[in-house]
């Protein structure tokens, strides 16, 4: 990351497809080091051919997500509703630049909705799934 940010200040600024190839190395090259966590779209369409890894897309509905914004951001339900459209905007044409890159369906391998179970719930639920997938060691049942 480093070198890449120095980069910046020896040459003109790079074009966003010079980026993203950028960024791509440097996730491809922290996910065949392992045992990290890669977060955002962008580490799955990096990593979708590796083996090594689970991908993993956390979600809620719209109205839950208000509610949440509402209480967290202290905005009414109008404001977080606009403020959540405008996320979702960016999310999607996100999505869509790395669809092209990475055309696999599903694009992940677990989708949890966080509307549905606790944070707990799901990190149990992510470590059942990547102890399915060999990736650690299934550990002993709880009494």
């Amino acid at each position: 990351m480093k070198d890449f940010l120095r980069g910046l200040l020896k040459s003109n600024i790079p074009d966003g497809y010079e980026i993203r190839k950028s960024i791509t190395a440097m996730v491809r090259t922290v996910a065949f080091e392992g045992h990290a966590v890669i977060i955002g779209q962008g580490g799955t369409a990096a990593t979708a051919d590796l083996e090594n890894g689970i991908s993993i897309r956390i979600e809620a509905p719209k109205e839950w997500r208000i509610a949440r914004v509402c209480l967290r951001e202290q905005l009414s339900k109008d404001q977080a509703s606009s403020r959540i459209d405008e996320i979702d905007g960016q999310r999607q044409y996100l999505r869509e630049m790395y669809e092209k890159q990475n055309s696999r369906l599903p694009a992940f391998n677990l989708l949890v909705d966080n509307s549905v179970f606790s944070k707990e719930q799901m990190v149990e639920l992510v470590l059942f799934a990547m102890e399915q997938k060999n990736l650690i060691p299934k550990q002993a049942p709880k009494k």
